[in-house]
């Protein structure tokens, strides 16, 4: 006919089998990326621990950090979260203790703002080795705020948030992490945190303490990314501040040789609690509150926070997290996304599997079935 040869019936089935082999491979990997860990932690029964309980989740905090060692730095990872979404949570929360804190086991504080219901927060439990700890955080509108808060945030320019609905909550959120966090008695006697948002993920493991790098480096500031601020959302900022650095007589260590709108994406962050407590730091960041701008111009946590790092900290004292492969701002739970977020080959059943298909194709390719 065409002088097309069939192929061997043997040639057949080694390529049909190889074809299955991805979907394998894609079934271990969304399946065992999303349970491999549900198993180690070991519950108590229910009535020994109500979740929604904030000053018993901070008792048995205390507790823990009591015990804890003195060669092992005094650290947290932090999430706020607004309550809905929470397959966004358990999706971070996988990836974090996949590749990192199984080995490493710091405490992962959890502040919530919506009720959650002690099942709720007893799933994430259960789906979790990490020591997890709840606490519900209630805002109200801060003084400098003189009409109410929906009136306030409607004069911002920032076209940022696009679902406008988010606002106030937007702006508590921005506040809690400029400042109201450091007020948590879960901070009071730590040295380290790590912020996290619910849509972060840590994509690849993470073969050190960062902890420890931090520490031993001497840096009081780590990220992961710098990303460039639209000027609609620091409106009023940058006078603010320069007013404030001339009032007070203030040489800033590298704030004017950081280009104005470069803000530290602070969604994955790490520092000492200790440099957010320093009296001029505290004194800074409480001016910048109290002129309303987190509420009136929707001026955001990243920006704010730069501009501290900046002014009071050296540019040797700030770490670059280079090595790290992470993400914000996943918008769906797909399984293509679980795929692409999972080291499929550290897992032991898909290693075996990707050695057998290496195999394979060389027998069908270049050994005895390719004749």
């Amino acid at each position: 006919m065409c002088g097309i040869r069939p192929l061997p019936a043997k040639q057949v089935l080694g390529i049909g089998f190889i074809g299955i082999i991805p979907f394998i491979l894609l079934f271990f990997a969304y399946n065992t990326s999303s349970s491999q860990h549900a198993f180690q932690l070991e519950l108590p029964p229910m009535g020994e621990r109500r979740p929604t309980s904030n000053d018993g989740e901070l008792a048995l905090f205390n507790e823990m950090m009591r015990d804890w060692s003195p060669e092992k730095p005094r650290a947290v990872i932090y999430y706020l979260i607004s309550g809905d979404n929470l397959w966004r949570l358990e999706r971070s929360l996988r990836l974090l203790n996949k590749n990192f804190n199984r080995k490493y086991m710091y405490p992962v504080i959890i502040f919530y703002e919506q009720y959650l219901s002690d099942e709720a927060l007893w799933k994430l439990l259960s789906q979790s080795p990490s020591p997890l700890f709840f606490q519900r955080v209630t805002f109200t509108k801060p003084d400098s705020i003189k009409e109410s808060l929906r009136a306030a945030v409607k004069r911002s320019s920032c076209p940022y948030p696009l679902d406008q609905s988010r606002f106030p909550g937007y702006n508590h959120m921005c506040r809690f992490h400029v400042r109201l966090v450091f007020e948590s008695p879960f901070l009071a006697n730590v040295t380290w945190y790590w912020r996290l948002d619910d849509d972060s993920e840590i994509l690849r493991y993470i073969s050190y303490d960062v902890f420890k790098t931090m520490e031993n480096g001497g840096y009081m500031y780590g990220y992961n990314s710098v990303h460039e601020e639209d000027p609609l959302c620091v409106e009023h900022l940058l006078g603010n501040v320069t007013y404030y650095l001339f009032n007070q007589s203030i040489e800033p260590k590298h704030y004017y040789h950081w280009p104005k709108l470069d803000i530290f994406w602070n969604n994955f962050e790490i520092s000492n609690v200790n440099f957010w407590r320093r009296p001029d730091v505290w004194q800074f960041i409480d001016y910048i509150d109290r002129q309303g701008g987190i509420y009136y111009d929707r001026w955001g946590d990243a920006p704010i926070k730069t501009d501290a790092v900046t002014i009071f900290l050296d540019k040797n004292q700030t770490y670059f997290f280079s090595d790290l492969r992470y993400r914000h701002g996943v918008k769906n739970d797909t399984w293509i996304d679980t795929f692409l977020s999972t080291d499929i080959f550290e897992i032991p059943v898909v290693s075996l599997v990707g050695m057998v298909l290496l195999v394979l194709i060389v027998f069908v390719f270049v050994g005895p079935f390719s004749r």
